[in-house]
């Protein structure tokens, strides 16, 4: 009688015990991947205000991404785009190679202030560079058009939320 008990009790262990695995297993895996139309897989996602316009981007944070960005891409809604964060300003750079879409690109310095703006860019600039007038440490890609539709201008501020 004592040794199914013990050997009923010892199941018991072993099936709240592997239970707990599987429960915590499951708590602590990673979220599925999302995919993006064009099955990439979508990054992390941050919310951005310019003033009163509000833009979830997506934010390049690995040097893979970075060099990616958005090439490849066959659109981009109003209200989305991509964001590009550096460790310190400096005047990075950005080109249009392998796009398949027009961009407004905003570059701002360190306290999120706006210093440079390029305009409807289209795929066919490449390979000309676009670099910021002064050093910058975030870059905002946002549809073509987007700044002039929502008025978005050097000066204006970039505040990141979700951070």
């Amino acid at each position: 009688m004592r040794k199914k008990i013990s050997i009923g009790f010892l199941v018991i262990l072993v099936l709240i015990f592997g239970f707990g695995i599987i429960k915590a297993h499951k708590v602590n895996a990673p979220p599925p991947t999302q995919k993006i139309g064009n099955g990439q897989p979508m990054l992390t996602t941050k919310t951005i205000t310019i003033g009163k316009n509000v833009i979830l981007a997506e934010v390049a944070s690995t040097d893979e991404q970075k060099r990616d960005g958005l090439s490849g891409r066959e659109s981009l809604a109003v209200g989305t785009g991509m964001l590009f964060i550096f460790d310190a300003p400096h005047t990075e750079g950005f080109w249009m190679k392998d796009m398949r879409l027009s961009l407004d690109i905003i570059w701002a310095n360190g306290d999120g202030i706006i210093v440079t703006i390029f305009k409807n860019l289209s795929p066919q600039t490449y390979p000309t560079v676009f670099k910021p007038s002064v050093p910058a440490q975030y870059v905002l890609e946002v549809p073509a058009g987007y700044t002039a539709q929502y008025g978005i201008a050097v000066g204006d501020k970039i505040v990141l939320q979700s951070f």
